[in-house]
């Protein structure tokens, strides 16, 4: 999908280059080697189609993250959006090839938890079908403020896959749930899982900029641990319990989606 403006800053392509913004980072490749992942890489992109039936596509790429949406401004991609990615790497290199353990600061949970929406939101326009979720409000959030809008919950976890070297889910909802975390829900909305080798983060929210009004810490779980809010002093990873491809699926659907 493309776009004549850019979805971060409304810049239209009159006045500066619209460019294609990957959905999985492309530093991701340079982690993923074929070394690591296996020569033999392809794409699989699932959805339902009108008649609400499972539909999917496979396709052979050259390498784990290659899939773009033409959708930010020349400005955006290579200002603050490359600047937000360059300090990804340096910490999730590690978690990402399953070494070890890792403990993220509070500042370091905030720039993840800000990453991670930046992602979610190239995300949405990869699905356009199912309707976007977060505003330009929300947007303009991410990048001026180097934050995740106020709705938003952002919770890391770890998976040992078998050969599924990255995976990302997304599902829209239409009400609250009445788990755990419903007081903490009130405006969800969507749920977006991305898997990048062993690390595992999700963004759950929905519209509303706004000031965060943290009432809280981030809570460790057994198979997660929150960052937005962030956990203090830091946030231990992995968890204690490892999702795996199932499991992974449980979690990144943790409510009734739309249509169910």
């Amino acid at each position: 999908m493309g776009s004549n403006a850019c979805v971060f800053c409304g810049a239209t392509s009159n006045r500066v280059k619209i460019t294609n913004e990957h959905l999985f980072p492309d530093w991701v490749n340079t982690v993923l080697t074929p070394q690591v992942i296996g020569p033999s890489v392809s794409n699989t992109r699932t959805w339902t189609g009108k008649n609400e039936a499972p539909q999917s596509k496979t396709w052979p790429v050259n390498a784990a993250s290659t899939t773009t949406v033409r959708i930010v401004c020349e400005p955006c991609n290579n200002g603050w959006m490359s600047n937000l990615e360059g300090s990804m790497k340096p910490i999730l290199e590690e978690p990402i090839l399953g070494r070890g353990r890792a403990r993220f600061t509070a500042q370091q949970q905030l720039d993840l938890a800000a990453w991670a929406c930046m992602k979610t939101m190239v995300f949405e326009y990869f699905w356009p079908d199912d309707g976007l979720v977060f505003t330009p409000d929300d947007r303009v959030i991410v990048r001026t403020h180097g934050r995740p809008p106020a709705t938003a919950r952002v919770d890391i976890a770890a998976v040992e896959s078998q050969g599924q070297p990255l995976q990302a889910f997304r599902v829209a909802y239409s009400s609250p749930g009445t788990g755990p975390d419903a007081a903490q829900a009130d405006d969800l909305s969507l749920c977006m899982t991305m898997a990048i080798g062993c690390f595992v983060v999700q963004v759950r929210g929905g519209p509303g900029a706004g000031e965060h009004g943290f009432t809280g810490y981030g809570q460790v779980r057994a198979d997660s641990v929150s960052i937005f809010p962030p956990a203090l002093p830091h946030a231990n990873w992995p968890p204690a319990n490892p999702l795996n491809d199932q499991t992974l699926r449980t979690f990144a659907h943790p409510r009734t989606p739309i249509g169910s």
